[in-house]
């Protein structure tokens, strides 16, 4: 575990923070005491050159209680290339990234944020792995944590010093997770062996037990967003997973599959999502009684928000 010093005891105030550094940086991070302050006061300049002798400082936002975003303050265009690894549908969520990027771009702050300075060998074991499958000695990183829930993962986006993005380290941070992305590395593996499908899916370059969990590594793709409503590169990709293996399944079994699924989550939902889930097994139980369902090929992982857009083609 990391040791805090007596000045930045009240760290342990900050879990699920301090478990995720201590998993992905290893020993010898400590909290900056304070916030990082206002723009009026400070600049990200202060910040960066206050580090000494290679240590490294990452702005945690929204706050350390409830850290969604873990940024690299070494320069503005790679924190600001950072948030590519956060792609919002919302347009709060869109409102409060172009607000950010815009801070860090303009080298400050526009509001208060919490900090974290860590030793020049922290990520050091990760270093390690990207210099052995991306060839950079030097990587930058940033993270986003996931959601509450049974299934959280923190997703660290690799870059260079450029802020080119070279790929993404996946880490389970509870038991469920961890098995998830196990199950995923298998899938994308299987899929990597069709041709058909290695346009649209990314390669796995590593996958193994880390600290107490999964840890998955795989190359980045295109950086455009993929569309949220169904189309014509849906409609392709699909039809590219059904051609690689498919099964039917009757309706009544598919719908009491996913009412498992509903329920295992239900707690963490709003009333207003769980009504509109109910409504939709609903319909869909009247609409497919007495008939069958094509089924493919799901990894845990493929969703509207995590699907990128080049060329047409779905990835």
């Amino acid at each position: 575990m990391a040791a805090v010093s007596g000045k930045f005891g009240r760290f342990k105030e900050f879990p699920l923070l301090r478990d995720v550094l201590n998993r992905l940086a290893g020993p010898g991070w400590e909290a900056l005491e304070g916030t990082v302050p206002a723009a009026s006061k400070n600049s990200l300049a202060s910040l960066t050159t206050a580090a000494t002798a290679g240590q490294q400082r990452f702005a945690v936002y929204p706050s350390c209680q409830q850290p969604r975003w873990i940024i690299p303050l070494e320069n503005s265009r790679s924190a600001r290339l950072a948030l590519d690894l956060y792609a919002p549908y919302r347009i709060k969520g869109k409102l409060a990234k172009a607000a950010l990027a815009g801070a860090l771009m303009a080298q400050c702050y526009g509001w208060r944020g919490s900090a974290v300075q860590l030793s020049p060998t922290a990520f050091a074991e990760l270093r390690t792995l990207c210099e052995q499958h991306f060839g950079e000695s030097q990587p930058m990183f940033s993270a986003q944590i996931g959601t509450p829930g049974k299934h959280r993962k923190v997703t660290v986006q690799v870059m260079r010093r450029g802020g080119e993005v070279l790929g993404f380290i996946k880490y389970g941070l509870t038991p469920e997770a961890a098995e998830r992305l196990r199950h995923e590395s298998g899938v994308l593996r299987w899929l990597q062996v069709f041709p058909s499908m290695q346009p649209h899916v990314p390669q796995v370059l590593c996958g193994r037990e880390y600290r107490g969990s999964f840890l998955l590594l795989q190359t980045s793709g295109p950086q455009g967003a993929g569309p949220i409503e169904m189309g014509a590169a849906h409609t392709s990709f699909l039809r590219s997973l059904a051609e690689i293996s498919h099964c039917e399944m009757r309706g009544a079994d598919l719908i009491a599959k996913l009412e498992e699924v509903w329920a295992s989550s239900r707690s963490l939902l709003s009333v207003e999502t769980n009504g509109t889930m109910r409504r939709a097994l609903s319909a869909s139980a009247r609409e497919l009684r007495g008939r069958s369902v094509a089924c493919g090929t799901i990894h845990g992982d493929f969703a509207p928000w995590n699907t990128r857009l080049h060329d047409g083609q779905l990835y």
